[in-house]
């Protein structure tokens, strides 16, 4: 029975006069999942062996013709309810190893592992504002997740790592945007405005007392420490777009963005680097970047399009400061310099009475890229700065042959490199940051007025380029998934039946195939067939 889960939704909405407003209840259990051998996959925070909870509220209210007040809040909340872990005696086994679930009884945590993610959100338009439209809005967004456990008794980190820890994500973030659309006469308008937001985040390590574990399947904290550290950025933007129609056939389109960053952090103590001490400080950064697009249609179907943009950012403070040597220097530091990365597009959509058809090819390089790479020696991943180029094509295809049949699918391929010595040898970028190419295919019958069926494929690419040029310890296997969605109209309500992963291919996923050596705990299959069934209703 554990591989049953199950999950309750309902929502309502009302509208008097003025003013309308939404609820909407949700609460999953979701219990174990099996890979394609029938074993258990070790349980994941937020995925399986959990109770998940959600809300969403909205309300609305016209003030006038033109005017219009909202507010949303919505709250997710994930719990894990478990007495699996993943088997750590994985890491005597020589050779790859894939992460197995093993039953350790309940656990005493100190802090449980869970999900809590809350956003408000106001918003305010208004249609006819001296002849414009103006949208305002203020945000406040609050994420916490508290991972499960780590046993590191059994791996090869060095002495001064925890024997177990867990890790805690805490982000916070409010912000506020007002923008202006403004007609230019009948062909063009001008959109422009200002956005300013406001972070707080920290990733802390929370050390366990190891045997009290052994003793009584309690897991106290002993101390904390920072993954990433407690950082604040401050972030101001200033914009404006403009778009003219020249002709029916010509479009044209440029605009232009003032940044400004500030950040800071306090002194700090890294978890897994020796000696832990780190100073803190603070820094700014400010530019201005530029896009311009031209949009060509011969035909009023067919749109041939080139587009220019700049953008304007600075790095990932969490990951430049853990990665942080024990001489770092906030006020000259090649990890927290900004990037400014230009991007070229070409393509064409068309839009056919029974046929949809996008190609796309991009370009983007940085003179001071900001790329991922794993560390062997501490086990995590971190931020290297070079000069930097991406590249890529994206197609898409959809037919409609009948009014009964569509069919069509995807194609999506991508590479990047960087140059971190600066001589002119560009290595591939590791597969942390860029993805194997991806092939989706699908077909769809209406088999009845009320009867729909929908098979559909991905293709997952390999990817070895990382691993041959040294960057990667690890290379990409490729695998396919198909998956069978059938929906029938049933009395007042729909049934929904999905078979995922319909020919139970035993594989892992993107994710886990870059977790090796003493991350091998956490290097999860794939489920197997995976059967669901669901009935909706609306009155």
């Amino acid at each position: 029975y554990d591989s049953f889960s199950y999950d309750a939704g309902i929502g309502i909405a009302i509208a008097e006069d003025q003013v309308d407003a939404r609820v909407e209840l949700s609460y999953d259990i979701n219990n174990a999942r099996f890979d394609a051998d029938g074993d258990r996959i070790p349980p994941e925070t937020g995925i399986s062996d959990s109770n998940r909870f959600g809300l969403l509220t909205n309300l609305g209210y016209n003030l006038s013709e033109e005017q219009r007040l909202a507010f949303t809040f919505s709250l997710y909340d994930d719990t894990l309810d478990t007495v699996f872990s993943t088997d750590r005696p994985i890491f005597a086994i020589e050779g790859t190893q894939t992460a197995r679930a093993v039953r350790v009884g309940e656990i005493d945590y100190d802090v449980a592992p869970s999900l809590t993610n809350y956003i408000l959100n106001l918003t305010y338009q208004h249609t006819d504002f001296l002849g414009s439209q103006l949208d305002a809005q203020f945000y406040y967004r609050n994420l916490e997740t508290v991972g499960s456990f780590s046993d590191l008794r059994l791996s090869t980190f060095p002495d001064f790592f925890p024997d177990i820890f867990q890790s805690r994500n805490t982000n916070s973030e409010w912000g506020a945007r007002l923008q202006v659309d403004t007609p230019l006469g009948n062909t063009a308008n001008l959109l422009w405005g200002v956005d300013y937001s406001q972070e707080d985040a920290e990733i802390a390590a929370l050390f366990l007392d190891g045997g009290a574990f052994e003793a009584n399947r309690e897991l106290n904290i002993v101390d904390e420490f920072s993954l990433f550290p407690q950082y604040d950025l401050n972030s101001l933007g200033l914009f404006a777009q403009a778009r003219w129609d020249i002709t029916e056939q010509w479009q044209i389109s440029g605009g232009i963005r003032y940044d400004n960053f500030d950040f800071s952090v306090d002194d700090y103590q890294l978890a897994f680097q020796f000696p832990r001490e780190r100073e803190g400080g603070s820094g700014s950064n400010d530019d201005v970047s530029f896009n311009a697009g031209l949009l060509y249609r011969p035909i009023p179907e067919i749109g041939l399009f080139a587009n220019f943009s700049q953008g304007f950012s600075i790095p990932n403070l969490g990951s430049a400061f853990s990665s942080a040597t024990p001489t770092f220097d906030i006020d000259d530091n090649l990890e927290l310099e900004p990037q400014t990365v230009n991007n070229f597009e070409v393509g064409v959509r068309a839009e056919l009475d029974r046929v949809q058809v996008s190609i796309a090819g991009f370009y983007s390089e940085s003179d001071l890229g900001s790329a991922v790479v794993f560390n062997p020696d501490t086990g995590f991943s971190e931020l290297v700065r070079a000069p930097q180029r991406n590249y890529g094509v994206e197609a898409a295809l959809d037919w409609q042959p009948s009014d009964t049949w569509q069919l069509g699918g995807y194609f999506s391929w991508s590479e990047g490199e960087n140059d971190v010595d600066d001589d002119d040898d560009f290595l591939a970028l590791s597969s942390l940051q860029v993805p194997p190419y991806k092939v989706g295919l699908y077909v769809e019958n209406d088999t009845t007025p009320s009867w729909t069926n929908r098979l559909q494929l991905l293709l997952v690419g390999d990817r070895d380029r990382a691993f041959d040029d040294g960057v990667d310890l690890f290379e990409i296997n490729s695998y396919v998934t198909l998956d069978w969605l059938s929906s029938v109209e049933l009395g007042p309500g729909r049934l929904t039946l999905a078979v995922q992963n319909l020919l139970n291919n035993d594989y892992l996923p993107l994710t886990s195939q870059e977790r090796i050596e003493n991350f091998e705990d956490r290097r999860y299959a794939a489920p197997g067939i995976t059967v669901s069934l669901r009935y909706s209703v609306r009155f």
